[in-house]
């Protein structure tokens, strides 16, 4: 019988240590530093640095309602700070995790 519990869990603890996979690779895709927002409840992006914010959503499984989801958030963030926003996508593709950066166009 599977814990519903721990599959929550496991779930919010993979979204965390994405949160820190995706800190080197957009320090060095936009030349600056990145830093995590602790899980407090706020309404701030997952990562942010001087001029951006960032939404990380992961799942085993990518899906459009995780950047419906992720845009929602980030929107938000961006409101309320004034900074460029983009969402990562974080899913397993063929065997292998990947991570999307998406960002707006106008």
């Amino acid at each position: 019988m599977v814990d519903r519990q721990k599959i929550g869990r496991n779930n919010k603890n993979r979204g965390k240590q994405e949160e820190r996979n995706v800190l080197e690779p957009l320090a060095t895709y936009f030349e600056e530093e990145f830093s995590r927002n602790p899980d407090n409840g706020d309404q701030v992006a997952d990562v942010e640095s001087e001029n951006y914010v960032v939404e990380v959503k992961s799942k085993i499984t990518g899906s459009p309602a995780q950047l419906i989801k992720g845009w929602g958030q980030v929107l938000e963030a961006e409101r309320q700070t004034g900074k460029e926003p983009f969402v990562v996508l974080s899913f397993v593709d063929k065997g292998k995790r990947v991570r999307w950066l998406v960002q707006r166009l106008d």
